[in-house]
């Protein structure tokens, strides 16, 4: 135990100049030159609780509630009794605390946003919000927790974003989200859900991201996104989710971004996209695909990225892109793709990337690139590329990055190249 350098009283504080200083020396202390009596260093922006018995009553002085990054192990459930009861943010995350007292937030009417992120919380009890009204943002995420009880949020009325993410949890109670009309943000990502019942999100008009990556999540009911109008980001990327039902995805008018990479999906339903004219991310990358249907990317007109690296897809059909002139990006690397056909970027004006490394291409139409006038980058490494026409990237002035690496060309044109200052591993040796 240390001792206090003012008084000799034990103590349980450090200042960061690493200087023992009781609580009660330092209310008088603060009362007069405010600094550590040994260094003379400010007193109130260096002090570090390193033990577990906070006592706040003491410390009233400390208007942000900001205690993270200490020791603190446990919480008395009278911690904030009476004191404190204008605080609006509490924030206690990287300590050692294993579980949070049910009463310890009673009284704080004013709180708006809880962090316990990166602890070692095993459970929180189904009252632990209870009055909390103007509670807007819970953050307990990279925890132990492995359940939570269906009620836990009950009341929450102005609730905007859950933070869960990094724990055990293993399955979602189907009434966990009722009532929470402003919820905006749920994030559950890297836990161990196997599934979401259907009406999970029912009621949740004002949701805007949902991220359930890193789970173990095996399929999505057809109804599960029904109705959430405002709906922008879907992230389940890292489950193991075989199909989506055609209809997933019906009336999400707002979608901005789907994210479904590292699954087992085989195959997408032509229709899957329809009416989803505000998307603008793809992203289905390791997954078993082995097609797309030339109409799947229909009337897709904002959108601006497609990620469809390591599937099993072999062949692309020339129409798949026609009438994305916003597209910018375009990744099928890693695929079994044995051709492209030249037609296949037509109208792509804004197209920037396109990647198409690590397949089976043999040759290459000499207007494949045609009026791509804003491409910057080609990857078309790793294939069976034989030769490359002469013409084949004549007015692209703003081309920078050639890669045609580990493929079994046999010579180039001296025009090929002529126009373009290109590094010497953009093209194997002659």
């Amino acid at each position: 135990m240390n001792l206090c350098c003012v008084c000799f009283d034990e103590t349980i504080n450090l200042t960061l100049c690493n200087h023992s200083v009781c609580l009660s020396c330092i209310k008088k202390i603060k009362k007069q030159q405010n600094t550590c009596p040994m260094c003379r260093q400010d007193l109130c922006r260096h002090v570090k609780f390193i033990l577990t018995n906070l006592n706040i009553h003491e410390f009233i002085w400390s208007s942000f509630g900001n205690f993270s990054f200490n020791q603190i192990e446990s919480l008395p459930e009278n911690l904030f009794s009476g004191c404190l009861v204008n605080l609006e943010r509490i924030d206690f995350s990287n300590n050692q605390i294993v579980s949070v007292p049910e009463n310890l937030f009673n009284g704080l009417v004013m709180l708006k946003s809880i962090v316990f992120s990166d602890n070692q919380i095993v459970s929180l009890h189904e009252k632990l919000f209870n009055g909390l009204d103007k509670l807007e943002n819970i953050d307990f995420s990279h925890n132990q927790i492995e359940s939570l009880h269906e009620k836990l949020f009950n009341g929450l009325d102005n609730l905007e974003c859950i933070f869960i993410s990094y724990n055990k949890i293993l399955q979602v109670s189907e009434n966990l989200f009722n009532g929470l009309d402003n919820l905006n943000s749920i994030f559950f990502s890297h836990n161990q859900i196997v599934s979401l019942h259907e009406k999970l999100f029912n009621g949740l008009v004002n949701l805007n991201s949902i991220d359930f990556s890193n789970n173990q999540i095996v399929s999505l009911h057809e109804n599960l996104f029904f109705g959430l109008d405002n709906l922008n980001s879907i992230d389940f990327s890292d489950n193991q989710i075989v199909s989506l039902h055609e209809k997933l995805f019906n009336g999400l008018v707002n979608l901005n971004s789907i994210d479904f990479s590292d699954n087992l999906i085989v195959s997408l339903h032509e229709k899957l996209f329809n009416g989803l004219v505000e998307l603008r991310y793809i992203y289905f990358s390791n997954n078993q695909i082995e097609s797309l249907h030339e109409k799947k990317l229909n009337g897709l007109v904002k959108l601006k990225s497609i990620n469809f690296s390591n599937n099993q897809i072999v062949s692309l059909h020339e129409k798949l892109f026609n009438g994305l002139n916003n597209l910018r990006f375009i990744n099928f690397s890693y695929n079994q793709i044995v051709s492209l056909h030249e037609k296949l970027f037509n109208g792509l004006d804004n197209l920037e990337r396109i990647d198409f490394s690590y397949n089976q291409i043999v040759s290459l139409h000499e207007k494949l690139v045609n009026g791509l006038d804003n491409l910057e980058r080609i990857d078309l490494s790793h294939n069976q590329i034989v030769s490359v026409h002469e013409k084949l990237f004549d007015g692209l002035d703003n081309l920078e990055r050639i890669d045609f690496s580990d493929n079994p060309i046999v010579s180039l044109h001296e025009k090929l190249v002529c126009d373009y200052k290109y590094t010497d591993s953009d093209f194997p040796p002659l």
